[in-house]
């Protein structure tokens, strides 16, 4: 799956594999976003949530039931990788639920970014718990 969000206007770009009676076929697509309308709905019932500033690139908010504890779970696509880590949930009661999690690629970059500035020896010994980069 691919997913590349508008930052003006929020609409998601998708390009993704989808099972169909000929096997798995590519199918691209444009869906709304749910970052600034779902802001602006928590605002207006007073959320918290709704203070807090949205950035599309770094995050994502999916509709879907939290409960206390979850913080830091991954959620994960329909292949079984984890594509961003919970953060926290909205509270006030309209309809539904919404979990703000921090996208897994916006965790690698800045990892990556961090990483590539330090100095060769500390590279050289924080090296050994980093998986790859």
């Amino acid at each position: 799956m691919d997913l590349a969000i508008d930052r003006d206007t929020g609409v998601m770009h998708v390009l993704l594999e989808r099972k169909s009676g000929d096997g798995l076929v590519w199918w691209a697509g444009e869906m709304p976003g749910w970052g600034t309308d779902v802001i602006a709905k928590l605002l207006s019932a007073g959320d918290e949530e709704g203070v807090i500033s949205y950035d599309p690139e770094a995050e994502v908010l999916i509709e879907m039931r939290a409960l206390p504890g979850m913080s830091g779970g991954g959620i994960y696509d329909e292949r079984g990788l984890q594509v961003a880590i919970a953060v926290r949930a909205s509270s006030v009661d309209i309809g539904m639920q919404y979990v703000r999690a921090v996208r897994m690629s916006h965790l690698v970059h800045r990892m990556n970014l961090t990483f590539t500035s330090l100095q060769a020896e500390t590279q050289m010994r924080v090296s050994p718990y980093l998986e790859s980069f």
